[in-house]
């Protein structure tokens, strides 16, 4: 399991300290605090097998440094060169992460719609989650386009987290926006079941909710950025269980201080 991550000069960003990953660590803070490149800048050293290398060349631009029962270590260079470093766990070819955004969404919804046999098992996945949505035969042999982003998301979990090995991380980004409340509960309780580590970003308090009514083991990073520096303060599940009790939202602490 992935412990730490930290990365140097990744998408303009660089952490001040490496930050702690937990089974099922959620991210949270405002827009442009650094969660998605949290998540990239995972994805990036896990997306492709690689020797391990205990001498890298200097001089690099850009790092990311991943670690866990090994390491995993990405360096690019001002030349365009790339080096990749995977050891220990994270050196076999079943650790490999899958992350759902916007971009990997629509490829895959790309790909559903030409292979009808994944069309009808989608489908299928629709009518186990979505029973309150009615799906007549016309609608399912219609084309995907017409369901809202989030049921395209939660097709997307599924689809693309089948093709991880059950030791990579599933790494979801901003997860429960533009889902039905209904649906984010659901699939959040059922995300806490896979033997999957999960890093989720979020801006639904109803993810956050639902982790702390349930009394999962869950851990939040609420990440902030001053210019290119990400800082994170880690909150635990009783943290939030306070901040639920007092009447505070969670996502809008920042420094000690409630926003608003």
């Amino acid at each position: 399991m992935i412990r730490s991550v930290s990365f140097t000069n990744f998408q303009g960003l660089t952490t001040s300290r490496p930050l702690p990953l937990s089974k099922f660590t959620v991210l949270i803070g405002l827009n442009g605090s650094g969660k998605t490149a949290v998540l990239r800048a995972l994805h990036r050293v896990l997306e492709g097998t690689a020797p391990c290398l205990r001498k890298i060349p200097s001089g690099y631009k850009t790092s990311i440094e991943v670690t866990g029962r090994g390491t995993a270590s990405y360096f690019e260079y001002e030349d365009g060169k790339v080096i990749l470093s995977r050891c220990g766990e994270f050196r076999s070819e079943e650790y490999r992460s899958v992350l759902v955004d916007d971009d990997s969404v629509a490829r895959a919804a790309v790909e559903w719609e030409e292979d009808a046999e994944v069309k009808a098992q989608l489908y299928r996945l629709l009518r186990k989650y979505a029973r309150y949505r009615s799906l007549s035969p016309e609608l399912r042999d219609a084309s995907l386009s017409f369901l809202s982003r989030g049921m395209r998301y939660l097709l997307a979990v599924h689809y693309l987290g089948a093709e991880a090995g059950r030791r990579g991380p599933l790494l979801l980004d901003d997860f429960g926006s533009s889902m039905h409340v209904a649906l984010t509960v659901l699939i959040t309780a059922n995300l806490t079941r896979l033997r999957q580590q999960i890093v989720a970003s979020t801006h639904s308090i109803d993810v956050l909710a639902e982790l702390a009514v349930d009394n999962h083991d869950f851990t939040v990073l609420r990440l902030s950025r001053d210019g290119e520096k990400v800082t994170a303060e880690q909150l635990s599940a009783d943290d939030i269980d306070r901040y639920f009790e007092g009447g505070i939202d969670p996502r809008k602490v920042f420094g000690g201080a409630s926003e608003g």
